[in-house]
């Protein structure tokens, strides 16, 4: 089975993102028609107030055991059921979503991105006297050879392949 990750929203404190968990599942149904087993907002299993910043596996590692040898040999709970149609139909949806945004996402339109992206820059003598001027940070890599011109512009480096570079 195949799943799909999707940022629904962004929090910044773990209460926000506990009433935001909430929320969605209730949107989305996924209580009743999907694959939450709750309907959200407890918080980390391995993160509750009497263990707070401690990781309990280390602690525990007896109790950890236990519930391990527990699960041994059972098999998961969906293993031999057969997927619902409206699942199925949900995946195929899901799955032609993917395939006509790909498609929408020519070559053409990732060259305009890359170009959108792409500054001119300036190769500099050692001494600071102006030698070619390049389109590119690719560009002028490929004309002289040179690697690390970004840094060099981005002013990490001093120099890249013997010479010094800007941005135009």
């Amino acid at each position: 089975m195949c799943w799909k990750h999707d940022v629904l929203f962004v929090c910044k404190t773990k209460r926000e993102a506990l009433k935001a968990e909430v929320y969605w599942i209730a949107k989305l149904d996924t209580y009743n028609n999907g694959y939450n087993m709750t309907r959200g907002g407890e918080g980390n299993l391995w993160e509750t107030p009497w263990n707070k910043g401690k990781d309990i596996r280390n602690e525990r590692p007896d109790v950890c055991k236990k519930l391990s040898d527990s699960h041994m040999g059972q098999k998961p709970w969906n293993v031999g059921k057969p997927a619902t149609e409206e699942a199925i139909e949900s995946l195929k949806r899901s799955w032609q979503r993917d395939r006509e945004w790909r498609s929408q996402v020519s070559r053409n339109a990732i060259r305009k991105l890359i170009a959108q992206q792409n500054k001119p820059i300036v190769q500099l003598s050692l001494n600071g006297d102006v030698i070619a001027e390049y389109p590119s940070v690719k560009a002028a890599g490929e004309a002289t050879g040179a690697k690390h011109i970004s840094g060099a512009c981005h002013g990490t480096r001093k120099t890249a392949g013997g010479f010094r570079w800007r941005f135009a």
